[in-house]
Parts: C-alpha cells; structure tokens; sequence
C-alpha cells in the first residue's frame, strides 16, 4: 500500500474526529485574529509618505485667498517641526480635537490647518467661534492636495520634520496622549 494511500485510509477511519475537530480549529484561528487585530493601534495606520518629503502643493490661504503657500514654506530657517491637521467645518471629530490643538499651539507647536472641501465663509466663522489654533490655514476646496496626501477623511495629521519630510499620520482626532506617546518621541530622536 503507497503512502498516499495509508493516509486516505487513517484519514477515513478517523473522519469522526477530523471532522469534530474541524469546528474547534476553525474557532481557534478566528480568536487568534480577532486578538491580533485589537492588539493593533488604530492611530499607527501605515502611510506611503513616512520617510518621504511633503506632498507638492501650492494652497490658497483661507484669510487671504490671492496668497499662495507651498510646500516650501516646511523648509525655514526655524528648523520647526509642524503638525499639518486635514479638517473642516462640517466634521464633528474636528471640533472635538480643536482644544487638543489650541493647546499644542499654546505649547508652541507649528499647526497648519489645510481646510478640506469646505466652503471657506463656513470655515472662517468656524474658526472664529471654536478658536483658531493654526499658525497657517490653507483651503483644500477641491481635496486633491488631501489625496496627494492619503486622506481618507478629516481629521487627519501628519508631522513634518524641519526637513519636509514626513515622519507620523494619524487618522482620526489628535489628542495629548498621541502627541505624548507617538509625535515627542520622533522629534526627540
């Protein structure tokens, strides 16, 4: 009797259990990714741009529409690192995480705001009535900067190094503990 046959043969004569077991295997693999997937951080969400410079873009500002900013403006004398946050005025998670970046700007923290397929009247009188915590709001009104960038949807932030290039995305609000945990330690290294 071949190999290939003494297998078959167990296998048949043992289908009572392969077959018992089959359910208990299949049980065990789900639990294994299922915990795996919630070990996951949901804020390190892998982007094509770290380690690479900024996107190229040239963006009216919200305040001054004639004045065009482009990515050089990362590239100065100050040597600063800068969170560029992706929001706008109709998104709800924005207004939650607008303290988080007043706070940041109190700190000292260079926030430039990139305003995202918003009417610029609505995001000026959003800016006015929840504060202002950007050094430099620019106006995305087409979101083709944003998809240059990986967005998916606001708030999303990246930080820049002094260099243009970009070291951390987050997806979602920024708060302190991210800024604490994941944006200090790179600019610490």
């Amino acid at each position: 009797m071949s190999f290939h046959n003494m297998g078959m043969v167990f296998f048949y004569k043992n289908r009572r259990f392969f077959l018992s077991i089959l359910p208990l295997v299949f049980i065990a693999g789900m639990a294994f990714f299922l915990l795996k997937g919630l070990a996951l951080d949901p804020h390190a969400i892998p982007s094509v741009l770290i380690g690479k410079s900024a996107p190229e873009f040239a963006l009216p500002d919200l305040f001054e529409p004639h004045k065009l900013i482009n990515n050089q403006w990362f590239r100065n004398e100050k040597r600063q690192w800068h969170l560029v946050n992706f929001w706008s005025s109709w998104c709800r998670a924005c207004r939650n995480e607008n303290p988080v970046l007043l706070e940041l700007a109190r700190q000292g923290v260079s926030v430039i705001g990139i305003d995202y397929k918003d009417d610029p009247k609505k995001a000026q009188k959003w800016l006015s009535h929840y504060a202002n915590p950007y050094q430099q709001v620019l106006l995305d009104a087409n979101g083709l900067s944003a998809e240059r960038w990986g967005v998916y949807g606001t708030p999303e932030t990246f930080l820049v190094d002094p260099d243009g290039i970009v070291r951390y995305k987050n997806i979602g609000p920024m708060t302190l503990k991210i800024w604490r945990d994941y944006c200090l330690p790179l600019m610490q290294s």
